[in-house]
């Protein structure tokens, strides 16, 4: 592997598209990743960003032995992808940026499909988003109106993106905006708030294969521990997104809902009557009765055992065969 310096970067010939990978011992994991991009046509780069790994993942990146990867070490772990993340885009020279996380893998021939997606694109659009398929073949079972283009009001508050995805960003957005790096987790609070400046386009194609290793925040053990981040997130929504939200109040009584619904879950009980007595403030009778409930469950300490049995119940309703 050639670790780029900043002179080699100027020097070698800008890549189409950089693909960043922000890592933390994980080094059983990125031969997954690697195999699934090395064979890609198009012209890219693999930019890994490690946080300060204990394990071998320097060595197992250079063992690769390519040149079109970059390793980035960083001192410390900054907690989360997101310092990753921003830090890979600053280092990336392709024309678009791709975040592939390390416990996933590239669906054959998604850069290529990427790239003549934004390439044939209007200007306006800053992110195009990919659809996830999952091992053994498995999709989310909704319905994704390929080649939509959404504004900040369909994103935010019809909430029209749905499930799990993969973007993919022109490089001009990270220009203007960055991943959110005290939220940690949430990459959507960047996707939305990127639809100030520009609009999104939907490809109901894959992208991105799913791999569920039983330690990922998607896991019930992971969304309980990672809970009040969660909903700070839905918090920086409604602040970021204040004006476009103030005309749709049922929107913001979601964002709301689902942010004490994380403080309960995640024990936050201060959090949880903050949030809940802004629901009250909506005068909305549901809304006031469903946020006392998981007040109620967080208070009782049972917000753990609900997220236990709800999300393998979400899991079987919303993921079906692959569509043909």
């Amino acid at each position: 592997m050639v670790e780029l310096t900043k002179a080699a970067s100027v020097a070698a010939p800008a890549p189409v598209i950089s693909v960043v990978t922000a890592t933390l011992n994980k080094e059983n994991l990125l031969p997954r990743v690697w195999n699934s991009l090395r064979n890609e046509q198009p012209d890219f780069e693999w930019i890994v960003v490690d946080d300060a790994s204990a394990d071998n993942t320097r060595e197992v990146v250079e063992a690769f032995a390519d040149p079109r990867i970059n390793y980035i070490r960083h001192p410390v772990d900054r907690g989360g992808p997101a310092g990753g993340r921003n830090q890979g885009a600053k280092a990336a020279r392709g024309r678009y940026i791709l975040f592939l996380d390390d416990d996933d893998e590239l669906y054959p021939g998604a850069l290529a499909r990427m790239i003549e997606t934004l390439d044939a694109a209007d200007p306006s659009i800053g992110c195009a988003i990919f659809q996830c398929e999952f091992t053994g073949g498995r999709r989310w079972r909704e319905t994704v109106e390929h080649g939509a283009v959404y504004d900040e009001e369909d994103v935010v508050c019809r909430r029209v993106l749905g499930l799990e995805k993969i973007c993919v960003y022109r490089r001009e957005v990270f220009d203007e905006f960055q991943l959110e790096e005290d939220l940690r987790f949430v990459e959507g609070v960047f996707v939305f708030g990127l639809t100030k400046r520009h609009k999104i386009l939907m490809v109901d194609e894959p992208a991105r294969i799913y791999h569920d290793t039983g330690a990922r925040n998607s896991s019930y053990k992971g969304l309980i521990r990672i809970s009040p981040l969660i909903g700070r997130g839905y918090e920086r929504i409604l602040a970021n997104h204040r004006e476009v939200l103030s005309r749709h109040p049922e929107a913001r009584l979601h964002y709301l809902t689902k942010a004490l619904f994380r403080y309960s879950v995640g024990g936050s009980r201060g959090d949880s009557w903050r949030v809940f007595r802004e629901i009250v403030r909506h005068r909305r009778l549901r809304p006031a009765a469903f946020g006392l409930a998981l007040v109620a469950i967080g208070l009782v300490g049972a917000g753990p055992l609900v997220e236990r049995f709800r999300v393998p119940l979400m899991m079987r309703r919303r993921i079906g065969r692959a569509r043909a």
